[in-house]
């Protein structure tokens, strides 16, 4: 005889209770009602109905808006404290329904962070206090990270209206011509891309082409092996950033990585960081291919902890990229709760290619068919792959 399910309980204020307080499901509601109409509203009447959305203060995703930042039940306005009390979910500003606000009965047998994990992070399970000194705690540390992996996303993102913006448009092939340089960069203008991404030597050509469009240049950096020394990493990306590029893809020592010498691909990573601070975005290249499935995930958190603003699937010249490495990295990625986004590469030719690495949470394609991939978007090829229900 199979046993009953768990009941699903919930906090406020300490208090265990067996349903949200009606009045949190009321106002709840009411405001997405609000948020619903003003988002429709500010878009209906833009020029750029896109651009308006994405910035408007009733995206209640954009970070910084009060919709996201004002405290929920249970929970205080900064992160850190709140109603819960122990163990329970009162850290925290959040809404009814998230899964830090549900919760079955818990026992002593149950998981614990202790001091390897850290501290809660809104939007994550659990990510390190500190960063490993060694690679014996690194060692230590992931693992009991990857306790707390859950087996498969919570819900499938939403695919992008606007998929030319996740579009990194790729020439990294040797030699090149001027006039490709020059082609790939009009059309990366044409479609509105979200960069083109080319070879350092390429760099200045690319950004003097692309001056004042939306496109930005991305440089890749120790491609395609990733074995350069640091220093060498250093001088590639400061040079590609002096030379105008916005954002570095950087292909990391995933050979130390395999022998678990974390500590030098993190020190690594960070070194690059440092040179091209923000607002310059870097990538890491991880080479998913040749990684198995822990290996994949130890890259990510890696990468993470580095500071990271994407994790890159595939350099292309070891393997592509498929749906489980990029569904294996974002629930990696948004378990150390630092907003690191993941960036499928390697073999998407097609829109279908494309829509599939969206849905599985990718938030960057890296593709040298971009303009193959529009033209199939603007036939229509994408909408039975899911895009009709897309939200941006």
């Amino acid at each position: 005889m199979s046993s009953a399910p768990k009941k699903t309980t919930y906090f406020s204020n300490g208090e265990l209770l067996e349903t949200p307080p009606v009045t949190v499901r009321l106002s709840r509601f009411i405001e997405s009602i609000y948020f619903f109409f003003g988002l429709y509203f500010t878009s209906l009447f833009a020029l750029d109905s896109y651009a308006a959305a994405q910035n408007s203060s009733f995206n209640v995703k954009k970070s910084g808006n009060q919709y996201n930042t004002r405290s929920r039940w249970g929970g205080s306005s900064s992160y850190g404290g709140g109603g819960g009390g122990g163990d329970g979910p009162g850290s925290g500003p959040r809404r009814v329904g998230r899964i830090d606000d549900i919760r079955g009965a818990t026992s002593s047998s149950e998981p614990r962070c202790g001091g390897g994990c850290g501290d809660k992070q809104p939007g994550s399970m659990y990510t390190m206090s500190e960063v490993p000194a060694t690679d014996a705690e690194w060692a230590e540390k992931i693992p009991l990270m990857k306790e707390h992996l859950p087996k498969r996303m919570l819900s499938q993102p939403p695919i992008p209206l606007a998929v030319y913006r996740t579009i990194d448009h790729t020439l990294l092939t040797t030699p090149v011509t001027e006039a490709q340089i020059d082609k790939l960069c009009q059309e990366g203008r044409d479609f509105d891309f979200a960069t083109v991404c080319v070879r350092l030597e390429n760099v200045e050509r690319a950004v003097a082409n692309l001056k004042g469009s939306t496109t930005g240049v991305a440089c890749v950096v120790a491609f395609p092996e990733g074995t350069h020394e640091t220093a060498e990493k250093v001088r590639e990306a400061k040079e590609a950033v002096s030379k105008g590029a916005t954002e570095l893809d950087m292909v990391i020592h995933y050979h130390l990585l395999k022998e678990g010498r974390y500590t030098e691909v993190y020190q690594d990573i960070v070194a690059v960081r440092k040179a091209a601070g923000p607002p310059i975005v870097l990538k890491t290249i991880i080479e998913a291919s040749v990684l198995d499935e822990d290996e994949l995930v130890d890259a990510t958190i890696v990468s993470c902890i580095a500071g990271a603003d994407y994790v890159k699937t595939s350099t292309g010249w070891e393997g592509g990229a498929s749906t489980q490495h990029v569904l294996q990295m974002r629930i990696a990625a948004d378990l150390c709760g630092r907003n690191t986004k993941i960036k499928a590469s390697g073999g998407l030719r097609t829109a279908e290619d494309v829509v599939k690495m969206l849905k599985a949470g990718a938030h960057r394609i890296g593709t040298s068919n971009g303009v193959k991939i529009m033209n199939e978007i603007d036939e229509g090829e994408i909408l039975e792959q899911g895009a009709s229900h897309a939200v941006s």
